[in-house]
């Protein structure tokens, strides 16, 4: 597993009036933006490519992380000129793909096993493994692994 998605191409429209000027995403927490803390555990995974799909605002995001080089990885951003919803926003990368790549929203804070989670999703030879958790908050929180197949 070299490879990982972020989708951070939202409004952050019920965070309206701290989001005017900066995509959610990009949002501090504890000295530093949601994504750079999910770019520290991809590097600490192994995670060595990172394609950052990006709407409302993207252009803050090269400027804010730059090339990914001093979290040791290579990021490669995808700006949509219109929401395509999160399969669409995968599939509009698609070539750009290895075999496994994980996907998650941009506006989410984890800390997870990942190697666990790469481990288990190979063992059951599936398609796609969502981990989950149980919660008493609702949450829109997702991410993913996903085997590319072809054909």
């Amino acid at each position: 597993m070299d490879q990982a998605i972020i989708l951070a191409g939202g409004k952050g429209t019920r965070l309206a009036p701290l989001m005017l000027d900066r995509p959610k995403s990009l949002v501090e927490i504890a000295g530093k933006s949601v994504t750079a803390h999910q770019l520290d555990l991809l590097a600490r995974y192994g995670i060595r490519t990172v394609h950052i799909l990006t709407g409302h605002l993207g252009h803050m995001f090269p400027e804010v992380l730059g090339d990914g080089g001093h979290f040791g990885l290579e990021i490669h951003y995808h700006r949509e000129d219109g929401p395509l919803g999160t399969a669409g926003a995968v599939k509009s990368i698609a070539g750009s793909l290895s075999e496994d790549f994980l996907v998650f929203y941009g506006d989410v804070v984890l800390d997870m096993q990942l190697d666990h989670f790469f481990a288990e999703h190979r063992q059951s030879g599936a398609i796609g493994t969502l981990p989950s958790i149980p919660t008493i908050i609702p949450s829109t929180a997702i991410w993913l692994l996903l085997t590319k197949r072809t054909g």
